[in-house]
C-alpha cells in the first residue's frame, strides 16, 4: 500500500546494492539516471578549502563509485518493476491485526486488507511500527529503549531545483559535483551535488548544541515535511552563499526549485531492538533510522528488502510459527549489517560535529587554517 511522498533531495547509492539492481535488470537504466560521486570537497564561506576527498578507493575496492540520483527517478525506476495490481495508492494504517490464521491493515477509508505477512516499509515514522508497539506495549512486551522517540540535534531543508543557467551553476551530466560550505559564527552548512539534466540537489543543515525529541516538539509524526515547514528556514538562510560558488546565494537554489519540491526534516538516528512480532516485520527507517551524509540508509534499506525476501521465499507453508522462524532468521541476518551501518551513521555525525566546533573555534581567535 503507498502514500506516495516524493519531496527531498538526493539519493547516495554504494556499489552494495549495484547486484540487486543487475539483478532485476535495470542497472543500465540506473546509471543512465544517475551521476557518479568522483570528488567532495568542503569550503568556509569565503571558499578556502577545508577539505577535499577523492572517491576512487570506492571504485577499486567495491568495483564502482557511488551513484548520485533523484528520488523521483529512483522510483520511477523500482514501480515499473511492480504489475499495477499489486499496488494501491493513497491507503494510510490506522491499526494492525494478527493471528494464527492471518495479517489484517485496517486502513483510514474504512477498508480491511488481509494477508499472510505485514511488512512496514513506510519510513522512519512509521504506522505499522507504531501500531505493532502500541500491541507490544499493552502487553508490557515492549523493550523501554524502543519506547523512546530518536534524539537530534540537527534539521535541515532540502530539494532539487529546476534545469539551471549557466551563470548559475555549470553542470557536467557525466559526473557529480559534490560541494559544501560551513558557514563562520552560524549554526549552517550547506551541501550541493549536481544532477542530470542541468539540476542541483541541495541541502542546508542547521545544527544545535541541545539534543531534543519529536516529543519535546509535541509534533505529529510527519508534521515537519512539506513546504510550510520549510518556509522559515528557507527564509533565514536565503542571503547565505551557494556551495557552487558565482556570486550566487541559497536563494538562488530556494527560487528555482518548486515549493511542492522543498521538505524539512529533523536528522534522527535510532536502532530500534524490536524489529518483528508474530506476522508483522519491519524493514528500513522503520526500524533503523541513520544520519543522512553517512549514506547508510538507503542502501541498508534495499539490503534488508533482499534478505526478507530470500527468508519468505524459503518459508515452507504460511502458518505462524514458520513465518515466526523466517522473521527470526531476518533480523539475525540483517541487524549486525544495520550496526555497523549505524555505528558509521554515528562517526560521521560525531566527525561533521567535530569540524563544526573545530571552525568555529579557530574563526573566534582569528586563526587562518586549512584542513588535510
Amino acid at each position: 500500500m503507498f502514500v506516495v511522498s516524493l519531496p527531498g533531495s538526493a539519493m547516495s547509492l554504494s556499489p552494495s546494492v549495484f547486484p540487486v539492481f543487475k539483478q532485476l535488470g535495470i542497472y543500465d537504466e540506473f546509471i543512465r539516471l544517475s551521476v557518479p560521486v568522483k570528488t567532495a570537497t568542503g569550503y568556509t564561506a569565503d571558499f578556502n578549502i577545508i577539505q577535499q576527498f577523492e572517491f576512487d578507493f570506492v571504485r577499486e575496492r567495491f568495483g564502482g563509485y557511488l551513484q548520485i540520483i533523484d528520488r523521483p527517478a529512483l522510483y520511477e525506476l523500482l514501480v515499473r518493476l511492480v504489475p499495477t495490481g499489486k499496488i494501491l495508492y493513497g491507503k494510510k494504517v490506522l491499526s494492525i491485526e494478527q493471528d494464527d490464521d492471518r495479517a489484517t491493515i485496517c486502513t483510514s477509508d474504512g477498508m480491511k486488507h488481509h494477508g499472510d505477512v505485514i511488512v512496514g516499509a513506510d519510513g522512519a515514522y512509521s504506522a505499522v511500527r507504531q501500531a505493532l508497539y502500541k500491541i507490544l506495549s499493552e502487553n508490557n512486551e515492549l523493550p523501554k529503549e524502543d519506547d523512546t522517540s530518536p534524539p537530534y540535534n540537527t534539521t535541515c531543508v532540502v530539494g532539487v531545483t529546476r534545469p539551471l543557467a549557466p551563470e548559475i551553476l555549470d553542470i557536467n551530466d557525466d559526473e557529480c559535483r559534490c560541494v559544501s560550505i560551513l558557514y563562520d559564527n552560524l549554526p549552517y552548512m550547506s551541501l550541493g551535488f549536481t544532477a542530470k539534466g542541468g539540476r542541483c540537489e541541495w541541502m542546508v543543515c542547521q545544527y544545535s548544541d541541545d539534543y531534543k525529541t519529536r516529543d519535546d516538539e509535541d509534533r505529529f509524526r510527519n508534521s515537519e515535511w512539506g513546504p510550510e515547514a520549510s518556509q522559515t528556514m528557507c527564509d533565514a538562510v536565503r542571503d547565505l552563499p551557494s556551495p557552487f560558488g558565482k556570486g550566487q546565494t541559497l536563494g538562488s537554489l530556494i527560487d528555482n526549485t518548486d515549493r511542492e519540491g522543498i521538505s524539512k526534516v529533523m536528522l534522527e538516528e535510532k536502532l530500534y531492538k524490536t524489529w518483528h512480532h508474530g506476522r508483522t516485520v519491519l524493514l528500513g527507517d522503520a526500524c533503523h533510522k541513520f544520519f543522512p551524509a553517512a549514506g547508510q540508509g538507503a542502501v541498508t534499506a534495499m539490503l534488508d528488502a533482499v534478505a526478507l525476501a530470500n527468508v519468505l521465499e524459503a518459508c515452507p507453508t504460511n502458518h505462524v510459527d514458520d513465518i515466526k522462524r523466517c522473521l527470526d532468521a531476518y533480523k539475525e541476518d540483517q541487524f549486525p549489517v544495520a550496526k555497523q551501518a549505524y555505528d558509521t551513521s554515528v562517526v560521521v555525525g560525531a566527525l561533521w560535529k567535530r569540524v563544526r566546533i573545530t571552525y568555529r573555534y579557530l574563526m573566534a581567535v582569528n586563526v587562518s587554517v586549512e584542513f588535510t
